[in-house]
């Protein structure tokens, strides 16, 4: 690392000359994920002032910060210090999978495990007409927009149980909701 290369990081210069402004990219990120201040500082485990210091400039992420922040929401950690390259680390469709799982079975919802598994139960018949039924609400998931866009796992993250108005779930009075 040359002596320019130095100080251009201590003063925050990027390649091109300009000055980058670190505030951005945590609220950047938070606005991305469509969550709150306090959301985001929940799932990270600090405070909510911590995260506001970090989006005005008055104090910068630690290095412990910005690792969890990248394995939580799978950020790139040179996206979040720089504010260069995609937002969000690239994934095959399998490692998704795999965390969308992961989430799932961490979590408590009852609910959705239990979707998984009468799904699985079905004959191929059965589940062709849910896949059918599934790709009417979701966008097809190819090029590279649909990999830049936040990850699956970030719905299952703003997911919450929603007020409870009958003993029996329908698709009228869902049990579960998107945050807005």
């Amino acid at each position: 690392m040359s002596v320019s290369d130095i100080l251009c990081d201590i003063i925050g210069i990027t390649e091109g000359g300009e000055q980058f402004d670190n505030r951005r990219t945590p609220k950047k990120l938070r606005k991305a994920l469509d969550l709150t201040q306090q959301e985001f500082a929940d799932k990270l485990k600090v405070s909510r002032s911590n995260i506001a210091t970090y989006e005005v400039g008055k104090n910068n992420p630690a290095d412990a910060v910005i690792n969890l922040i990248c394995r939580e929401f799978n950020v790139s950690e040179g996206w979040l210090r720089t504010g260069e390259g995609e937002m969000f680390v690239k994934q095959t469709e399998d490692d998704e999978l795999a965390m969308v799982f992961s989430a799932v079975a961490a979590s408590d919802d009852d609910l959705i495990k239990r979707i998984i598994r009468a799904y699985w139960k079905l004959d191929d018949k059965e589940k062709a007409a849910v896949r059918k039924l599934i790709d009417g609400f979701t966008p097809a998931s190819s090029g590279p927009a649909a990999r830049s866009s936040p990850p699956l796992i970030h719905l299952l993250l703003r997911m919450r149980p929603a007020p409870r108005r009958s003993s029996r779930p329908s698709l009228s009075t869902g049990r579960f909701f998107l945050r807005r």
